[in-house]
Protein backbone atom coordinates (compact mmCIF):
# COMPACT_ATOMS: atom_id res chain seq x y z
CA UNK A 1 0.00 0.00 0.00
CA UNK A 2 2.90 2.15 1.12
CA UNK A 3 4.63 1.89 -2.04
CA UNK A 4 1.46 2.46 -4.22
CA UNK A 5 1.35 5.67 -2.33
CA UNK A 6 4.84 6.88 -2.65
CA UNK A 7 4.84 5.89 -6.11
CA UNK A 8 1.74 7.70 -7.33
CA UNK A 9 3.43 10.55 -5.17
CA UNK A 10 6.38 10.99 -7.10
CA UNK A 11 4.20 11.07 -10.57
CA UNK A 12 2.40 13.86 -9.59
CA UNK A 13 5.82 15.61 -8.58
CA UNK A 14 7.12 15.04 -11.49
CA UNK A 15 3.42 16.21 -13.43
CA UNK A 16 3.57 19.17 -11.12
CA UNK A 17 7.14 20.12 -11.72
CA UNK A 18 6.20 19.94 -15.72
CA UNK A 19 3.05 21.90 -15.25
CA UNK A 20 5.54 24.70 -13.41
CA UNK A 21 7.99 25.13 -15.98
CA UNK A 22 4.84 24.84 -18.70
CA UNK A 23 3.50 28.05 -16.85
CA UNK A 24 6.32 29.88 -16.39
CA UNK A 25 7.01 29.55 -20.19
CA UNK A 26 3.32 30.25 -21.08
CA UNK A 27 3.47 33.76 -18.91
CA UNK A 28 6.99 34.14 -20.44
CA UNK A 29 5.45 33.73 -24.00
CA UNK A 30 2.40 36.44 -22.85
CA UNK A 31 4.37 39.12 -21.61
CA UNK A 32 6.82 38.79 -24.32
CA UNK A 33 3.94 39.54 -26.99
CA UNK A 34 2.99 42.44 -25.38
CA UNK A 35 7.11 44.15 -25.36
CA UNK A 36 7.72 45.93 -28.03
CA UNK A 37 11.76 46.24 -27.25
CA UNK A 38 12.75 43.67 -25.31
CA UNK A 39 11.97 39.60 -24.25
CA UNK A 40 12.05 38.31 -21.00
CA UNK A 41 14.72 35.65 -19.92
CA UNK A 42 13.54 32.46 -19.32
CA UNK A 43 14.17 30.60 -16.20
CA UNK A 44 15.95 27.80 -15.88
CA UNK A 45 13.75 25.13 -15.12
CA UNK A 46 15.85 24.15 -12.06
CA UNK A 47 15.34 27.44 -10.78
CA UNK A 48 11.41 27.12 -11.51
CA UNK A 49 10.93 23.68 -9.18
CA UNK A 50 13.53 24.52 -6.55
CA UNK A 51 11.35 27.42 -6.35
CA UNK A 52 7.66 25.98 -6.82
CA UNK A 53 8.82 22.70 -4.53
CA UNK A 54 10.21 24.70 -1.66
CA UNK A 55 8.25 27.32 -1.15
CA UNK A 56 5.16 26.93 1.56
CA UNK A 57 1.62 25.62 0.45
CA UNK A 58 -0.84 27.52 2.70
CA UNK A 59 -3.59 25.84 3.58
CA UNK A 60 -4.41 28.46 6.76
CA UNK A 61 -2.87 30.85 9.06
CA UNK A 62 -1.29 28.34 10.87
CA UNK A 63 -1.04 25.60 8.40
CA UNK A 64 1.91 25.91 5.99
CA UNK A 65 3.74 23.30 4.13
CA UNK A 66 6.11 22.05 1.28
CA UNK A 67 4.13 20.37 -1.20
CA UNK A 68 6.59 17.27 -0.69
CA UNK A 69 5.39 17.41 2.66
CA UNK A 70 1.35 17.84 1.90
CA UNK A 71 1.59 14.53 -0.37
CA UNK A 72 3.01 12.61 2.29
CA UNK A 73 0.88 13.79 4.98
CA UNK A 74 -2.10 12.98 2.45
CA UNK A 75 -0.88 9.49 1.73
CA UNK A 76 -0.42 8.80 5.10
CA UNK A 77 -3.32 9.69 6.20
CA UNK A 78 -5.09 7.71 3.75
CA UNK A 79 -3.38 4.68 4.49
CA UNK A 80 -4.37 5.09 8.55
CA UNK A 81 -8.02 5.65 7.08
CA UNK A 82 -7.78 2.97 5.18
CA UNK A 83 -6.22 0.15 7.57
CA UNK A 84 -8.58 1.30 10.23
CA UNK A 85 -11.62 0.93 8.05
CA UNK A 86 -10.14 -2.78 7.78
CA UNK A 87 -9.28 -3.70 11.24
CA UNK A 88 -12.87 -2.08 12.58
CA UNK A 89 -14.96 -4.20 9.49
CA UNK A 90 -12.85 -7.53 10.95
CA UNK A 91 -13.52 -6.49 14.37
CA UNK A 92 -17.03 -6.15 13.37
CA UNK A 93 -17.26 -9.45 11.62
CA UNK A 94 -18.30 -7.63 8.54
CA UNK A 95 -18.79 -9.44 5.07
CA UNK A 96 -16.89 -8.19 2.02
CA UNK A 97 -20.01 -6.83 0.66
CA UNK A 98 -19.94 -4.85 3.95
CA UNK A 99 -16.21 -4.02 3.98
CA UNK A 100 -16.32 -3.07 0.81
CA UNK A 101 -18.66 -0.27 0.88
CA UNK A 102 -17.72 0.77 4.55
CA UNK A 103 -14.29 1.32 2.71
CA UNK A 104 -16.52 3.33 -0.13
CA UNK A 105 -18.30 5.14 2.32
CA UNK A 106 -15.50 6.48 4.63
CA UNK A 107 -12.18 6.41 2.82
CA UNK A 108 -13.26 6.68 -0.63
CA UNK A 109 -15.81 9.54 -0.74
CA UNK A 110 -14.05 11.49 1.88
CA UNK A 111 -10.49 11.33 -0.23
CA UNK A 112 -12.18 12.45 -3.30
CA UNK A 113 -13.30 15.82 -1.56
CA UNK A 114 -10.18 15.64 0.28
CA UNK A 115 -7.84 15.14 -2.87
CA UNK A 116 -10.30 17.40 -4.89
CA UNK A 117 -9.16 20.67 -2.39
CA UNK A 118 -5.69 19.43 -2.29
CA UNK A 119 -5.32 19.27 -6.28
CA UNK A 120 -6.88 22.97 -6.57
CA UNK A 121 -4.58 23.96 -4.03
CA UNK A 122 -1.23 22.59 -5.71
CA UNK A 123 -1.93 23.70 -9.00
CA UNK A 124 -2.61 27.38 -7.67
CA UNK A 125 0.30 26.97 -5.89
CA UNK A 126 2.81 25.82 -8.51
CA UNK A 127 1.66 28.34 -11.18
CA UNK A 128 1.88 31.20 -8.58
CA UNK A 129 5.48 30.03 -7.55
CA UNK A 130 6.14 29.98 -11.57
CA UNK A 131 5.41 33.23 -12.12
CA UNK A 132 6.93 34.66 -9.01
CA UNK A 133 10.39 32.74 -10.49
CA UNK A 134 9.65 34.25 -13.97
CA UNK A 135 9.29 37.74 -12.31
CA UNK A 136 11.98 37.16 -10.06
CA UNK A 137 14.62 35.83 -13.12
CA UNK A 138 13.09 39.07 -15.21
CA UNK A 139 13.10 42.37 -12.32
CA UNK A 140 15.50 44.60 -14.73
CA UNK A 141 11.58 44.13 -17.01
CA UNK A 142 9.18 43.67 -14.59
CA UNK A 143 8.65 45.66 -11.56
CA UNK A 144 4.80 45.55 -11.08
CA UNK A 145 1.91 43.33 -12.19
CA UNK A 146 -2.04 43.33 -12.36
CA UNK A 147 -3.67 41.02 -9.87
CA UNK A 148 -6.23 39.06 -11.67
CA UNK A 149 -8.86 37.02 -9.44
CA UNK A 150 -11.18 34.03 -11.44
CA UNK A 151 -14.28 35.49 -10.34
CA UNK A 152 -17.06 33.25 -9.25
CA UNK A 153 -18.94 31.29 -6.50
CA UNK A 154 -15.23 30.32 -4.32
CA UNK A 155 -13.91 33.79 -4.86
CA UNK A 156 -12.96 35.48 -1.31
CA UNK A 157 -14.40 39.27 -0.68
CA UNK A 158 -10.53 39.74 -0.33
CA UNK A 159 -9.25 38.28 -3.45
CA UNK A 160 -12.64 40.34 -5.11
CA UNK A 161 -11.45 43.58 -3.72
CA UNK A 162 -7.98 42.70 -5.17
CA UNK A 163 -9.01 42.25 -9.01
CA UNK A 164 -7.81 44.39 -11.70
CA UNK A 165 -4.89 46.27 -9.03
CA UNK A 166 -1.58 47.14 -10.21
CA UNK A 167 1.02 45.47 -7.69
CA UNK A 168 4.62 46.14 -7.14
CA UNK A 169 6.28 42.23 -7.46
CA UNK A 170 7.55 42.67 -3.86
CA UNK A 171 4.27 43.50 -2.45
CA UNK A 172 3.51 41.36 0.51
CA UNK A 173 0.08 40.35 -0.53
CA UNK A 174 0.64 37.88 -3.20
CA UNK A 175 -1.92 35.08 -5.02
CA UNK A 176 -2.58 32.35 -2.50
CA UNK A 177 -2.03 34.93 0.76
CA UNK A 178 -4.85 33.55 2.75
Amino acid sequence: LSKNFNASQKQLEVALADLSVYEADFYKRLIDSNLRDTALAAVPKRKITESVFKKALVFSENEKMTIGTALTQFSKTKQKQLLQTVKDGFTNNQSIPELTKAINDVVLTKQIYQATALARTLIQQVVTHSREALYDNNRDVIQSVRWGSVLDGRTTPECQALDGQIMDIDSSIQPGFH
